[in-house]
């Protein structure tokens, strides 16, 4: 059942925001847009993030509402959650920012590319976006993981236990820089665990509820 009300939550999101792009071209809005923020700067490099913010922040506050059902109050009805309202709006700020750097360094990028070769921006960004998520990939687990969850290594109360993943990895070809667990009881009860990382950086993580 929790399933099923997520998966319908998940085709409103996708219809609204559907609706919200379709809005801002057919009314106009993007091109109110532009034109209002070139009286205020001509500047390309300042233009592709502020047009990008206002954009952003006005879906944010539309699905807001949604986004606060299905990931806090959903949880909550069917006695998966143990975040609190404060640690959820905690990690709404933080998946923001991240989002904020990483989007709006690739929305640049993408104009810079449609700027300099029009008429190959879209090979050379397929390239880049390719190596873009190799990049976040491996960066993940050491850079934007620990800023959501706390990650130690299993201790020797483990130590059968990560030794028989570890090998478990090897002979799945799958060389990994050891097993750790993370503090998922701080958000909800739900077992779970997960392969992340890349390269240097590949890892298997465990939940302490799955402990």
């Amino acid at each position: 059942e929790y399933a099923r009300i997520r998966r319908r939550l998940l085709v409103v999101d996708l219809l609204v925001s559907a609706a919200y792009l379709l809005v801002w071209i057919l009314s106009g809005l993007a091109a109110a847009l532009k034109t209002a923020l070139l009286a205020v700067t001509a500047n390309d490099w300042l233009l592709v993030p502020l047009f990008g913010g206002v954009l952003g922040l006005g879906y944010l506050l539309l699905t807001l509402p949604l986004s606060f059902y299905s990931g806090f109050t959903l949880p909550h009805r069917y006695g998966l959650s143990t975040q609190t309202v404060r640690g959820w709006i905690s990690d709404l700020l933080k998946a923001m920012a991240v989002g904020a750097v990483l989007g709006g360094t690739m929305l640049e990028g993408l104009y810079d590319l449609l700027r300099a070769s029009p008429e190959w921006w879209w090979l050379y960004g397929g390239v880049a976006y390719l190596l873009a998520v190799v990049v976040v990939a491996n960066l993940a687990p050491v850079l934007i993981a620990p800023l959501f969850y706390k990650f130690l290594p299993l201790g020797e109360e483990h130590a059968d236990l990560a030794g028989r993943l570890t090998r478990l990895a090897q002979n799945a070809g799958a060389s990994v820089r050891g097993v750790f667990k993370i503090d998922l009881s701080r958000r909800t009860r739900a077992a779970n665990a997960a392969l992340m990382g890349i390269g240097n950086t590949r890892r298997i993580v465990l939940g302490d509820t799955l402990l």
